[in-house]
């Protein structure tokens, strides 16, 4: 799904940055279930910004 919305960018670049958010998003739900005693929801709001700038910074990359 990457490849296609990112047909500008390496094929290798592309697999790093789905490594890096599916690791990004398991290492934080694995945070949760085992430190967090708060919601879930409210934990993704906290999460959220951090996976945002990661994918932003994956988006602007390509576009050079």
């Amino acid at each position: 799904m990457m490849m296609n919305q990112n047909a500008g960018v390496r094929e290798e670049s592309v697999r790093i940055a789905s490594v890096m958010l599916s690791w990004s998003i398991y290492g934080a739900a694995v945070n949760w279930q085992y430190n967090e005693t708060r919601p879930a929801e409210e934990y993704i709001q906290l999460v959220i910004p951090y996976l945002s700038q990661g994918l932003k910074f994956f988006i602007e990359e390509g576009a050079r």
